[in-house]
C-alpha cells in the first residue's frame, strides 16, 4: 500500500481518473456511509466495498466468505453500482446479497482489497511513517509503530495468529477493527492492551515457545510492508 498521511472524505472532481498516489494527492472517500440493511458503514468503508464490488475481478469476489457464484454474477450485472443514487442500496439489492454478506464485505474489504493496491482503489487510507505509535502505552518507535500495523491491517487470520499470544479471539477482533491507525487504536482492540502489544514487539517473547514477534512472523512474507518507503 502506498505510504501517506490520512485523508479526509472529500470528492475532487478534477482530479478525476488520476492516480492520486502519483501525483501526491491523498485518496478519495465519497461520502457514501450510510446503514443498510442494519450495516453501518462510514465513508471509507462504504467506498471500498463499492469499489470493489464494481472492480473485482469474479475470482476476487468468490474469495468473499458469503459470495457464491450466483451473488458475483449480480454484483457483476448490477455494475457500475458508482453509478446509482445510492450505491449501498444498490448493491444490497442485488439477490442473495443481504446483510451477512454486506456486513462480511464491511469488516474485510480493507485487507481483501487495499493491500491489493494496483490503481483500482480510490480511498484506501495509508498509514502514517510518523507518529502512529506516539498514542501508544509504552514507547514505540515510528519503524515499529508502521510494521505492527501493517500487520494488523493486512495479514489474514493465519498470520495475525502466529504471533505471541494472539489467538483466535484477538485475531477476530483485530480485524473487526479494521482499518487500525494508530498503535493506541490498536491497544483499544478486544484482548490486546499494553501486555500483548510487548509480545507484538517481541519484548515479552520468553513467554512464547513456538510463536515470534510481528518482525519474526510477517517481515519475511513477500506480501508484508514492513518499513516506510
Amino acid at each position: 500500500m502506498g505510504i501517506g498521511a490520512i485523508a479526509g472524505c472529500a470528492i475532487d472532481v478534477d482530479t478525476a481518473g488520476v492516480d492520486r498516489a502519483q501525483v501526491g494527492l491523498a485518496p478519495v472517500c465519497e461520502p457514501l456511509g450510510d446503514v443498510v440493511s442494519g450495516v453501518a458503514f462510514d465513508d471509507e468503508e462504504a467506498t471500498n466495498v463499492i469499489d470493489f464490488a464494481d472492480h473485482a475481478t469474479y475470482e476476487e469476489l468468490l474469495a468473499v466468505r458469503g459470495i457464491g457464484p450466483r451473488i458475483a454474477r449480480g454484483i457483476m450485472a448490477a455494475r457500475p453500482l458508482r453509478a446509482q443514487v445510492d450505491p449501498l442500496a444498490a448493491l444490497d439489492a442485488v439477490p442473495w446479497v443481504g446483510p451477512e454478506v454486506l456486513d462480511e464485505l464491511r469488516r474485510t474489504v480493507h485487507t481483501a482489497w487495499c493491500s491489493v493496491d494496483d490503481g483500482r482503489q480510490s480511498c484506501c487510507i495509508a498509514l502514517a511513517c510518523e507518529g502512529a505509535g506516539a498514542d501508544a502505552s509504552i514507547p514505540v518507535s515510528d519503524d515499529e509503530a508502521y510494521m505492527v500495523l501493517d500487520w494488523a491491517n493486512r495479514a489474514d487470520m493465519d498470520a495475525l495468529m502466529a504471533v505471541c499470544r494472539v489467538g483466535v479471539e484477538t485475531a477476530e477482533a483485530i480485524v473487526a477493527a479494521r482499518p487500525i491507525r494508530t498503535i493506541g487504536q490498536l491497544e483499544q482492540v478486544k484482548f490486546v492492551g499494553d501486555a500483548t502489544l510487548r509480545h507484538m514487539l517481541g519484548r515479552d517473547s520468553y513467554l512464547c515457545s513456538l510463536q515470534g514477534s510481528v518482525f519474526d512472523e510477517w517481515c519475511g512474507r513477500p506480501d508484508a510492508h514492513c518499513a516506510c518507503e
